[in-house]
């Protein structure tokens, strides 16, 4: 069965939320990455998540306010019940029972009631990075996502279905790791001066991991993009390179045959290294 647009927009928390069979997730996302317009209104539900996640708290409220947003939930959850599409109904109902659906969205309800979050608007909407500097685009570039300014061109949690959004479109091989501590979230790609980048991005409890993906050779000649020398000299000597920034977030560097990569997030180099090392019990070589 297609999913419609009408479909697609009473789908997208649900898909946000994770709250869909795997079958009806494909087709989900099938329309998402046929249809920009629907693509736009789930990545931005995306975003919404992420910033609510990042930055709001649970704080303690009146018995009374909490026993108000419960009776007015359970009375709108009975209206959503009739109206929810039928083939969605079936599975909605299979996977949770009233009581536990209606906490749920109470406690949605009163985080959103009782905290209201601000969202940081940039002062200019910010694009891929045209500097030549690898490690300034990557920083730029993950700012840029973690604000919602960019977002990725395929939405998918599938690594297969990312690869394929890359496959045969550039000079090395992209890399697309399962990372037990991340949750895939989809993929990017630019030119930069005849340069085909490649970008990844990936979800985990507190924000995203952003990774950046360019030709090693074309980095190491040093004419459309550039590595400082000692960034590049630690690459060619042990084939890593880690920093942190001032402003809280790290960066690791490093190469996997002809690709070069950098992953940028908002932790520690450690913890960076663990997430980049949590595939499938073999570390970087299980990629």
């Amino acid at each position: 069965m297609d999913v419609t647009c009408s479909d697609f927009q009473a789908l997208i928390t649900p898909a946000v939320d994770k709250f869909m069979a795997k079958e009806e997730m494909n087709l989900f996302l099938d329309h998402a990455n046929r249809c920009p317009a629907c693509r736009h209104d789930y990545q931005q539900e995306l975003t919404t998540k992420l910033v609510v996640k990042n930055r709001a708290r649970m704080v303690p409220v009146p018995r009374s306010v909490r026993a108000s947003i419960l009776s007015m939930v359970n009375g709108e959850s009975q209206v959503l019940a009739v109206r929810l599409p039928s083939w969605w109904e079936k599975a909605l109902h299979s996977r949770f029972s009233k009581p536990t659906l209606g906490l749920a969205l109470a406690s949605l309800a009163l985080l959103v009631i009782v905290r209201v979050v601000p969202l940081q608007v940039p002062q200019q909407q910010l694009s891929l990075s045209s500097s030549d500097d690898v490690i300034q685009q990557s920083l730029t570039n993950f700012q840029a996502l973690a604000s919602g300014s960019i977002q990725p061109q395929v939405v998918s949690d599938q690594p297969d279905r990312v690869r394929e959004f890359f496959a045969g479109k550039t000079d090395f091989p992209v890399l697309v790791p399962t990372m037990s501590r991340c949750t895939l979230v989809g993929g990017a790609m630019n030119e930069h001066e005849g340069a085909t980048l490649a970008h990844v991005v990936y979800r985990y409890d507190s924000g995203i991991v952003y990774m950046y993906q360019a030709c090693w050779t074309t980095v190491q000649k040093g004419e459309h993009l550039r590595l400082p020398e000692v960034v590049r000299a630690s690459l060619q000597r042990t084939g890593w390179y880690t920093e942190s920034m001032p402003d809280g977030n790290s960066i690791a560097l490093w190469t996997k045959g002809s690709t070069l990569c950098a992953a940028v997030a908002r932790m520690s180099t450690d913890d960076l290294l663990a997430c980049l090392t949590s595939g499938q019990g073999a570390g970087m070589d299980a990629w």
